[in-house]
């Protein structure tokens, strides 16, 4: 214990007596009002980071001489209306928590401070910079670099809401990544492998459906699987993103994959959670149904990637970007609430419930995506505004939803900003987006629900969402 305590005090000893070392505390405080109206009703109070994602952060330097460096970043997210932290963390790249652990937004493992947004420690020099930790994907970068604003808000662009049906389209846990240098005249670039900590002999199947007792959930039937899966590459993720910025102009080009077995990867958000439903009850006899909140719809690996791209004219900064993104295999099962003959909701006449079935291997599940937007500074303030679309293919259905939104942020000082925020989202026949905040934390759309008065399983089948943010942000 001695010795311990000697250790300790002269590591605190020497950490104070070098000047090449440093230490920095850092966050951001963003609070907003938020309305969010769908056809199943309205939810409003305060919820953050509508302007910029409130956070609390640690990040730290060495210098190690000859041009190279060491460093860490551990940053927290946080919910300052409730002064808890706002979100869990993807468990090891999946979307179901560790065994014992509290769910929290769709499989996130729950806790107190956790450093979710990122954590890392880095080793740096003229080779670029080699990142180990949680981190951003390289994929997820185009998407809000060219947002206006900023993949936060309900202005937020579709896409990103798409993106969501992968625990890794945001962040990464357990990633190695690597960085190009910053002297390549304008070129920059990022890869990153993550991997998905499971063990080697993980599968997918149970004692109860006729395979051996495995380590997590059994596929949907509809795999017709014979045998256990091998499940260990799980979560596996690996992408890139190449660039160029110089003057004016920045354009990016992203890639990235992770591996999940066909029908172990739950889905939860499907153009609003109701399009694989609508349209897997669709395409059995009769020919429509309204599938009930208990839907299950499962894939298999995502793959994503995207092209983007800014141009500044004086104080308008214009941006575009344009993103594909792919489930393999999916299915949905279920019951369903099923209607005599082809009737378009929301007002069938419904006849009584069934369980149905669709796709399984080779059916895949495809969001094209675009969104275009610009950032303009006046005086003290900027106006931000966006329009967005995105569609969802699968077997022989497809259905989209389209989005504006426009924004003010007028800057207090250099690190205190108010600001308003307004958007609209309209849906085809069967999807069901709505303009909720796509910050974490956030209040989110009223729940969905189902009965004979009202068959919409998504609350906003078809219908239009609206949604504002009005706020104060201010960074440390």
């Amino acid at each position: 214990m001695k010795k311990t305590l000697i250790a300790l005090a002269a590591l605190a000893t020497a950490g104070v007596a070098s000047a090449q070392s440093s230490v920095t505390l850092f966050g951001v405080v963003d609070l907003s009002y938020e309305n969010v109206h769908t056809a199943a009703g309205r939810v409003s109070g305060l919820a953050p980071s509508a302007n910029s994602s409130s956070r609390l952060g640690f990040r730290g330097v060495e210098d190690l001489g000859g041009g190279m460096s060491a460093s860490f970043w551990l940053e927290a997210a946080l919910a300052p209306q409730s002064g808890i932290s706002s979100s869990g963390t993807t468990g090891n790249n999946q979307n179901t928590p560790a065994a014992g652990a509290t769910t929290l937004f769709s499989g996130a493992t729950a806790g107190g401070l956790t450093f979710n947004r990122r954590s890392t420690v880095s080793l740096s020099g003229g080779f670029g910079e080699i990142r180990l930790g949680r981190d951003y994907t390289p994929t997820f970068w185009n998407y809000t670099i060219f947002d206006p604003f900023g993949t936060n808000s309900v202005g937020a662009t579709l896409p990103s809401y798409t993106g969501l049906v992968s625990p890794t389209f945001v962040r990464a846990s357990n990633s190695i990544g690597y960085f190009l240098p910053g002297n390549l005249g304008g070129i920059y670039g990022q890869l990153m492998y993550a991997m998905g900590n499971r063990v080697s002999n993980e599968c997918a199947g149970t004692a109860v459906n006729g395979f051996p007792a495995c380590a997590n959930a059994t596929p949907a039937a509809v795999y017709g699987y014979t045998s256990a899966v091998d499940t260990s590459g799980n979560g596996r993720y690996f992408g890139g993103r190449l660039g160029y910025s110089q003057g004016p102009i920045n354009v990016a080009a992203s890639y990235g994959k992770t591996k999940y077995q066909p029908g172990t990867l739950a889905i939860s958000n499907l153009l609003g959670a109701s399009f694989a439903g609508n349209v897997a009850v669709a395409a059995a006899p009769p020919a429509l149904a309204i599938p009930a909140s208990s839907v299950a719809v499962a894939g298999g690996s995502f793959t994503d990637w995207s092209l983007g791209g800014s141009y500044t004219f004086g104080s308008v900064k214009a941006m575009a970007y344009y993103s594909r993104q792919r489930v393999d295999d999916v299915s949905a099962t279920g019951t369903g609430v099923f209607a005599p003959a082809p009737v378009a909701p929301p007002t069938p006449t419904l006849t009584g419930s069934r369980p149905f079935t669709f796709g399984g291997f080779g059916n895949s599940l495809t969001y094209r995506g675009w969104g275009l937007g610009v950032d303009w500074g006046i005086g003290a303030g900027n106006v931000l505004a966006s329009y967005s679309r995105v569609r969802g293919e699968t077997g022989p259905f497809s259905e989209s939803a389209s989005k504006w939104a426009i924004g003010y942020v007028h800057n207090l000082s250099k690190r205190t900003a108010v600001y308003g925020i307004y958007s609209r989202v309209n849906n085809s026949e069967f999807a069901a987006m709505n303009a909720g905040s796509y910050s974490s934390g956030a209040l989110g759309a009223v729940a969905p629900g189902v009965s004979a008065t009202n068959p919409d399983a998504s609350g906003n089948l078809g219908g239009s969402s609206y949604g504002m943010n009005i706020g104060l942000r201010h960074a440390f």
